[in-house]
């Protein structure tokens, strides 16, 4: 509903520009992030999941990181506009128009869908 608001109110003000809608909200608990475009090209959003992480080369004084997923669960959700770790194959592009929701279940695993 948000992003149907933005775009009446877009239509109603006479734009004519695309509308490139990524955007993140949080209650504390939930995490929805969205990517949205009204031309079917949208701005870049990764979103990476994983059990742990670790420093690549913790002697280098570099901070890189790999994500690492030794299990089925999922402790973390991490989403950005590019991959932001050493590691870009961890990574998964967002699909055009789509909203991710993340939650934390009360085992402490994360829901993603």
């Amino acid at each position: 509903q948000t992003v149907q608001v933005i775009l009446d109110a877009c239509e109603e003000a006479g734009c004519e520009e695309t509308s490139l809608l990524n955007f993140v909200l949080s209650d504390g608990k939930t995490v929805i992030a969205t990517k949205y475009s009204d031309s079917g090209c949208s701005a870049s959003l990764y979103m990476s999941a994983g059990t742990s992480f670790e420093t690549v080369n913790p002697m280098s004084g570099l901070e890189d990181f790999h994500i690492i997923r030794s299990s089925y669960r999922t402790k973390f959700c991490l989403v950005a506009s590019e991959p932001i770790t050493a590691t870009n194959s961890a990574w998964t592009k967002v699909p055009e128009n789509t909203m991710l929701i993340m939650s934390r279940e009360k085992d402490g695993d994360v829901n993603v869908s």
